[in-house]
């Protein structure tokens, strides 16, 4: 039997050179942390805050998958990925930046011995093989309690230089990050979405009241000053116009609702890749989601 060697521990303290001043001027202030994992990789991050991608538990599969894409590219681009373990759309934000070099840290509401919840063990687990690292500021022992992830939240904000909500409810958690992150001067994005969803009307709101509205991770990489700013031609050409995947996927929709797999049948593509190329399309007006879930078409190119 392969029996994976035990994560190494550690402990960073508000006295160290390297711990955030964000961590420091939370309400209230952070004053030690608990790792597993990379210690090497937890410093840096201290030094070099990640991206957090934070949504909501009971998230659709279009969001999980718009989250891990997010994740994707942002963990090829270097950026680490900072999120709280939970079921939903931070569990895909960790499975995504565990893609690329960037890695991902995950951020608990317990003791570093009581992975919650249970059934992402194993994701917590592969955080720490891949080079990434779990971080809480409870010691071993503690359970996860209710009133531990508001503040397990502002840690969240606080390593980041940038928070992403995908998919959120009126009152959620995530709210809860982008206020702490707007506290401490992080910029917060938001995916726009369908006002039909429940999902989406966190999003929306953050995005009335100020939030960045992002479409893609390209978009989130030129804010945050990593890959160069397209031309003004560039900019004005439709991105399915000029993707002949999302050109194909455009002609197989029309006036009548389809479901995804008989979309994704059509296309001879899986599910879970077809949802961010339709989101792309709804979010430039070619296309709609019903409330039910099925497609339709909006516009022509």
């Amino acid at each position: 039997m392969n029996i994976q060697p035990a994560p190494l521990l550690f402990s960073l303290l508000n006295s160290d050179c390297d711990f955030p001043t964000a961590l420091q001027q939370a309400h209230p202030p952070v004053s030690r942390l608990f790792g597993s994992g990379c210690e090497a990789f937890a410093r840096e991050l201290l030094r070099q805050p990640g991206v957090a991608i934070v949504g909501s538990r009971q998230a659709t599969a279009q969001g999980c998958a718009d989250a891990e894409w997010f994740a994707r590219e942002l963990s090829q681009a270097g950026l680490t990925i900072v999120s709280g373990l939970a079921q939903g759309i931070d569990a895909a934000a960790h499975r995504g930046g565990l893609v690329g070099p960037g890695k991902t840290a995950a951020v608990l509401g317990s003791g570093l011995d009581r992975i919650y919840p249970r059934h992402h063990v194993g994701l917590a687990q592969e955080i720490q093989q891949q080079g990434g690292c779990l971080i809480t500021e409870y010691p071993d022992g503690s359970p996860a309690r209710p009133q531990h992830f508001p503040n397990r939240n502002r840690i969240i904000a606080g390593l980041s230089r940038a928070v992403l909500v995908v998919e959120a409810l009126p009152q959620s958690g995530s709210l809860i990050t982008a206020r702490h992150a707007l506290d401490l001067g992080v910029d917060v994005y938001a995916v726009p979405g369908s006002i039909h969803m429940p999902q989406s009307a966190g999003c929306n709101q953050l995005i009335r009241q100020g939030a960045q509205p992002v479409q893609s991770p390209e978009q989130l990489l030129e804010d945050l000053g990593l890959i160069r700013a397209m031309s003004q031609t560039k900019r004005g050409q439709p991105y399915a116009g000029a993707d002949p995947v999302n050109q194909r996927l455009l002609g197989l929709l029309n006036a009548h609702p389809q479901d995804v797999g008989d979309l994704g049948r059509l296309a001879g593509q899986a599910t879970t890749s077809l949802y961010g190329d339709l989101l792309l399309l709804e979010l430039m007006g070619l296309a709609y989601r019903t409330p039910d879930g099925k497609w339709l078409r909006l516009g022509l190119l």
